[in-house]
């Protein structure tokens, strides 16, 4: 085992040690390793670590706090406390991934890389009454793996999974001719796993377009009339009322005016039902008793829809009793990848833009955590392909699908990736080029480059491709 404090041990990246205090843990037990952090030159910054657990084990807040460690400049150490338990009760045997991200904000030399990933695998083996135990370390082609001075006598099979130049130390001590002693129980088993460097491009603010106009709704205008209503909301709770009075979020209203339909609309709830972002989903909640349908069966109360489940296609949802007064909508979820590395890149790079939008970490927490990006409320009674609603929660694609993209362009070529993307922080709406040309993109004229954004401001121009709108206040047609 290097000696981690020994100036020439010491790489161009940061180095990560997990000392496992009282040996690793057993089914059932609470388990608090000690994450030790060494930091070559450079990186003299207070470093930002979360960790992500698999979902069947006990764990506490994701956010890591690192301490310095006064006597060694660039060593930082803390725990990770977690349970081989799932809601209390032992846990299954199987592989278990912790997912740890390290991020060092605001290096003064821009050449360092400054995001790091980790993935740390537990092999849990059945450790009941009668069972041999079987001691598993998977470790990575470069692990070191010091078990010096732990108990192996208390296993039935031990296995060590590294490359060829990972090293293992199984040695019990350094004096071959003193007289044997009886092991002592476990005391610390260590195991460095390499950082992985991920790449991030940093993207930048606008210098021509700096100001942006303040609010959590906007209207996207069309230049054939079709509507798009952008809503963001960053509050302790992100939540969005429908109903058919004008103080709700989205007023659900039978339109253009006209003696049938206002007889109609008046069959309505005047707040008709919540929607939520929450950490398993959208939640949606009956606020009236005139009631909600869900794919054409009715909502008692409250349900989830889940970025895994509902995401493959539109959902209808009904205010109202069946038939020719009901109100329908399609509810479109815009789901993040369900690749877990995919997902593990798009949060490191939302970090960098984060940091260059001064974003509260909240707003992108909850958007991972349920693994949506936004979801579309497009209207099916009235006004039908003229106005449809955004709820933006960590990013609106903007594309020619419409089960990939929340704001759908009509008059695009169907072979074309998301051109654009809205972003929602500091209480303003941003827009940032994806495509490949500046051209692509052009507000009030101007040519924006790809990884630039801009803050959004009312009565602005937009192009993207063929097609031009422009960023209005919230107003929705035919009210009045």
């Amino acid at each position: 085992m290097p000696d981690m404090n020994s100036p020439e041990d010491i790489t161009s990246v940061p180095r990560l040690f997990v000392h496992w205090n009282g040996g690793l843990p057993r089914i059932g037990q609470r388990a608090t390793p000690k994450f030790h952090l060494i930091c070559p030159s450079g990186y003299s910054v207070r470093p930002k670590c979360t960790v992500k657990f698999p979902p069947e084990l006990d764990h506490g807040d994701p956010e890591l706090h690192p301490r310095r460690l006064t006597d060694v400049e660039g060593n930082w150490t803390f725990p990770v406390p977690f349970s081989l338990t799932t809601e209390g009760n032992n846990c299954r045997p199987g592989s278990y991934v912790i997912e740890f991200d390290l991020h060092f904000p605001g290096l003064i030399d821009r050449n360092l890389d400054g995001f790091f990933h980790c993935d740390i695998y537990l092999q849990v083996e059945d450790d009941r009454k009668g069972s041999a135990r079987k001691l598993v370390i998977d470790g990575q082609s470069d692990s070191i793996v010091n078990l010096h001075g732990y108990n192996l006598s208390q296993f039935g099979e031990i296995v060590l999974k590294a490359g060829a130049d990972a090293i293992v130390n199984l040695r019990k001590g350094l004096v071959e001719d003193r007289p044997p002693v009886p092991d002592a129980e476990a005391s610390t088993v260590a195991h460095e796993f390499p950082l992985t460097v991920m790449s991030v491009m940093v993207p930048t603010q606008s210098d021509h377009f700096t100001e942006g106009s303040r609010t959590d709704a906007a209207t996207l205008v069309f230049d054939d009339g079709h509507r798009t209503l952008l809503f963001a909301r960053h509050t302790s709770r992100w939540r969005w009322k429908l109903g058919r009075n004008r103080s709700n979020d989205v007023i659900t209203r039978f339109l253009p005016r006209s003696e049938r339909n206002d007889a109609l609309s008046l069959k309505l709830s005047r707040e008709q039902a919540e929607l939520e972002l929450t950490n398993d989903g959208l939640l949606i909640d009956a606020l009236a008793s005139t009631g909600i349908w869900i794919d054409g069966l009715p909502l008692d109360k409250e349900h989830v829809f889940s970025a895994r489940e509902d995401s493959h296609g539109g959902i209808e949802v009904g205010f109202g009793e069946p038939g020719a007064g009901q109100f329908r909508m399609d509810l479109q979820l815009l789901a993040m990848p369900e690749d877990r590395v995919e997902r593990a890149e798009m949060a490191i790079e939302d970090v960098a833009y984060a940091e260059v939008l001064d974003q509260k970490p909240k707003q992108r927490r909850l958007a991972h955590r349920s693994q949506l990006d936004a979801a579309r409320l497009r209207r099916e009674s009235t006004l039908e392909d003229r106005e449809e609603y955004v709820l933006l929660f960590r990013q609106a694609t903007v594309g020619v699908s419409d089960e990939k993209h929340a704001v759908v362009l009509k008059n695009t070529p169907a072979n074309r990736s998301a051109q654009a993307r809205f972003l929602y922080a500091g209480r303003r709406f941003w827009i940032e080029n994806q495509a490949s040309k500046p051209e692509d993109l052009r507000i009030n004229g101007v040519e924006i480059p790809p990884r630039e954004l801009v803050p959004l401001d009312f009565g602005m121009e937009l192009q993207l491709g063929s097609t031009r709108l422009t960023f209005e206040r919230k107003t929705q047609l035919e009210l009045d």
